[in-house]
């Protein structure tokens, strides 16, 4: 049998909806008959409020549990209903109005379980004129290319889309990318910027001649001077006006670093020394696999090294 100070404690709570909650959960513990209990229970007029769970003031109302999100209820919006009368976890959609003004329609249990907030505020709904990438980004919105991207304008999309669009910079040069690439990471240009190739205007052939001049004409395939910047860290063979042949980033040559020649710096000794002669050999095999000459500078520097 169910304790008697546990029966009087629930009729002394004075709450109906709890009351025939518990009388039903206690007859049900002690095998007696529900049926007329359970009936009760869910008539319309006795249905807890939101998730079959009954609204308990100052315990398990909107309200009282959540007071940041209450002040949002929307004030007009919602009938007669108020966020003291309905549970933190209920399913039903009701109107919110943010500090902001904005208003929108989304469930109480997303609000307070999900923790969702003003779709507007966040950036998963666009209003022109307040969090477009136009508005929030003018600056960015003017290499908006104006016709690529027909008929999405930048006033439709958010600064933080992922959406690949493309873009026009101030000198002409025309390329994708996405959307919050290049307002939240300000990401420019790739040609200016030097990451990506255009023949021209950043290879290696129109910025650092002089260099290219040195590449090897047979060893780097269908590589050519063109085809890289004078940023690239690809390893690539090199040849000087004395004919001794090794292999080296682009960027060590071109860049800061000006690195030229070994043997001609005489930088070729001890370990560098070894290192340069399976360069020498690495070489030959490559010319052999071409059935290219093997050249006498070639033959003589090494001796000499």
């Amino acid at each position: 049998m169910v304790r008697r100070h546990t029966k009087a404690l629930i009729k002394r709570s004075g709450n109906q909806a709890i009351i025939r909650h518990s009388r039903y959960s206690l007859l049900k513990r002690e095998g007696r008959d529900i049926g007329a209990t359970l009936a009760d229970f869910y008539r319309k007029d006795s249905r807890p409020v939101g998730a079959n769970r009954a609204v308990v003031p100052g315990a398990k109302d909107l309200e009282s549990r959540f007071p940041h999100l209450a002040r949002e209820w929307h004030p007009t919006r919602n009938g007669g209903l108020k966020p003291c009368q309905v549970t933190f976890g209920i399913k039903r959609k009701v109107w919110w109005r943010c500090q902001k003004g904005h208003e929108w329609r989304a469930s109480v249990q997303s609000r307070t379980l999900d923790g969702t907030g003003c779709p507007v505020c966040a950036g998963r709904v666009i209003l022109p004129g307040e969090n477009d990438m136009a508005s929030q980004f003018p600056e960015v919105a003017k290499q908006w290319h104006p016709t690529k991207n027909q008929p999405l304008l930048p006033s439709q999309v958010t600064p933080t889309s992922k959406r690949r669009v493309w873009w026009r910079c101030p000198l002409g040069h025309e390329y994708i990318a996405a959307v919050g690439m290049r307002t939240m990471r300000n990401s420019a240009c790739p040609y200016c910027a030097g990451k990506k190739v255009l023949a021209g205007f950043n290879d290696l052939a129109t910025t650092q001649p002089q260099i290219a001049d040195q590449w090897h004409p047979t060893l780097n395939g269908t590589l050519t001077p063109r085809m890289v910047t004078a940023g690239s860290h690809k390893k690539v063979w090199w040849i000087c006006a004395e004919g001794h042949i090794w292999k080296a980033a682009v960027y060590s040559r071109a860049g800061k670093q000006k690195r030229g020649c070994p043997v001609c710096a005489g930088v070729v000794n001890g370990k560098r020394k070894a290192q340069y002669e399976r360069t020498l050999a690495e070489a030959r095999r490559l010319m052999a696999e071409e059935f290219l000459p093997d050249p006498p500078s070639l033959q003589v520097r090494c001796e000499q090294s």
